[in-house]
């Protein structure tokens, strides 16, 4: 008889830890949500743990036990100085891990450009990345725009969708590579299995523009729009006047507007092929997207 796996997934009240929770409860799994403080509607199952990674608490003591932990903290939303929390949080976590024998940590960040000038967002994702990879062997998953209901990016990119007016400066013709949540869910899910200290990368079945994403979704929701072009719009001022038409926080907003001019697509080793997962069409994503919106009001 088979041991149950026991699994963590720290930040498992966000948008990917409540899924990727869902998933390993289903697949008969021991699961701890590792959070800062105890949250309702923890999924049937599942049991909720304080992870204080501001050190308050002990960490080791959240994670002793654990086959496999997940690690899903970005502090982008927290404001101003999120790298410097990033960064401290990265090396407590990593420290505790080694500490409490945890078998293998599998970290997502965000696709990024091997050559060029990352933004501050993605320069920080990166180095938490080998932060965890030299402190305790992680997988780190480099994951492209993630397109599910609930997600910021895909709240970002629906209502540029929806809004009347469309400005288009140049870097809206940067190439990005986005996945569905439910392919990435299951392919992290088996990512438990691979060895770690490296690098995966995580995209979808299309190469596109954010331009192109933004006007397929459009199209899908049935949308109306008055198409500009902004050549020189900066990300700056593109970012504020996203915040006016969206409910992401505005340091969320932010950190993601000044990604855009950043290339997201794979150029390595592909998390999908290794794990056996087919990612669907842009356009089959989009529509679950729109779909679970709907049915949530």
């Amino acid at each position: 008889m088979h041991r149950r796996r026991s699994v963590g997934i720290v930040g498992a009240s966000g948008f990917l830890g409540r899924r990727l929770t869902a998933e390993w409860v289903l697949s008969g799994a021991d699961v701890r949500c590792l959070v800062r403080s105890h949250v309702r509607g923890v999924a049937s199952g599942a049991t909720s743990v304080i992870c204080d990674l501001e050190g308050r608490r002990s960490v080791v003591d959240a994670l002793r036990g654990l086959d496999v932990a997940y690690y899903l903290v970005h502090a982008m939303a927290d404001g101003g100085g999120f790298a410097a929390r990033d960064r401290r949080y990265a090396r407590r976590f990593a420290r505790a891990a080694r500490t409490a024998g945890v078998r293998r940590v599998v970290y997502v960040g965000g696709l990024a450009p091997s050559d060029g000038q990352l933004s501050a967002h993605l320069a920080s994702r990166t180095e938490v990345g080998m932060l965890l990879m030299r402190g305790c062997d992680a997988l780190v998953v480099r994951a492209g725009v993630i397109v599910g209901s609930g997600s910021a990016s895909w709240i970002l990119l629906r209502d540029a969708a929806r809004f009347p007016l469309a400005l288009t400066p140049s870097w809206a013709e940067t190439r990005c590579q986005p996945t569905g949540v439910d392919d990435l869910v299951l392919a992290l899910r088996r990512a438990a299995d691979l060895d770690g200290g490296r690098v995966v990368d995580v995209g979808g079945r299309e190469v596109l523009t954010y331009r192109s994403m933004v006007d397929r979704i459009a199209q899908l929701l049935g949308s109306r729009r008055l198409v500009l072009p902004a050549p020189f719009l900066p990300t700056k001022l593109a970012g504020l006047a996203a915040s006016l038409i969206t409910d992401v926080p505005l340091p969320l907003v932010r950190a993601l507007v000044d990604s855009l001019p950043c290339e997201s697509v794979c150029d390595g080793v592909t998390l999908y092929e290794e794990v056996g997962v087919r990612p669907r069409s842009f356009s089959t994503i989009v529509r679950r997207a729109i779909r679970e919106d709907r049915r949530q009001g």
